[in-house]
């Protein structure tokens, strides 16, 4: 546990809000090389190397308790490419609810004021205890804006309040 929480958590935090920069001499070097024939240098874009850093905090489940702070930051960040995998690594990592879901309903909306499917979901896996967020998630219902949104807004109102589901008009199983 000491070396989760001394080197694997902090190292993975860091990599989610420090790995922002791909130098362009590097990505030329690849892309030279790749040319080669026999050649093939796998390369991952900073975005790909900062989400994969908050999946894997999520994948070590409650142990990564430690990394919750980092995440809520990623959360008041309101960034676009982190919001989402944030919002499914609190859950992963059993976050306290009473931190999380003010955390998560702040982080819902994107800029153009579209819902946030991942964020939805997280909110939907806290269930009754995510009772603040109905009246965003209501709204949210007439959000068209991508498949997955339609489909994350009912499911996590049925988990949160499905009585509110029921009054309007989301279809019971």
């Amino acid at each position: 546990m000491l070396m989760l929480n001394d080197v694997i958590i902090p190292y993975l935090t860091n990599q989610m809000f420090s790995d922002t920069n791909d130098s362009r001499m590097r990505m030329a070097l690849i892309e030279q090389l790749n040319g080669l024939p026999g050649i093939h240098i796998y390369f991952t874009p900073q975005e790909g190397r900062r989400v994969q850093a908050i999946n894997d905090l999520g994948s070590l489940g409650p142990r990564a308790k430690a990394a919750a702070p980092a995440l809520f930051q990623a959360l008041e960040h309101k960034d676009d490419l982190l919001c989402g995998p944030a919002a499914a690594a609190l859950v992963r990592i059993q976050a306290e609810p009473d931190q999380a879901i003010p955390a998560l309903i702040g982080c819902l909306l994107d800029r153009e004021g579209r819902g946030r499917p991942d964020v939805v979901k997280a909110l939907g896996e806290f269930g009754p205890k995510a009772r603040a967020a109905v009246p965003v998630l209501v709204k949210l219902l007439a959000d068209r804006s991508s498949k997955d949104i339609i489909e994350a807004v009912p499911a996590a109102l049925k988990k949160i309040d499905s009585d509110t589901a029921l009054k309007v008009g989301v279809k019971q199983p």
